[in-house]
């Protein structure tokens, strides 16, 4: 298979861009991280979705997703982003 040049810049690019958000995946959480797992994440499912504030970090499927994941590879902070991780490489 001959790829063109463009193809290669852009699966070149696609590639740096897959690493720098690994690699940021493992750095300190953000103050809207902390705030959403203390909120969210350690509450209930049925908490999660009955008691939802009108806040702009309670998003019930994300919450729904990152909880359950959690729940099988532990409280980790690169834990907390792998949904936000798997939807960017499916979009």
């Amino acid at each position: 298979m001959v790829f063109c040049f463009q193809e290669r810049v852009t699966y070149l690019f696609l590639a740096i861009l897959l690493v720098l958000i690994s690699i940021k995946s493992f750095t300190s959480i953000s103050i809207d991280e902390a705030t959403s797992y203390i909120v969210f994440f350690k509450n209930s499912y049925l908490n999660i979705y009955l008691n939802h504030p009108s806040d702009a970090n309670n998003h019930i499927l994300y919450s729904f997703i990152t909880k359950t994941l959690m729940s099988f590879f532990g409280e980790h902070r690169f834990v907390l982003r792998l949904c936000s991780f798997i939807s960017f490489i499916v979009y």
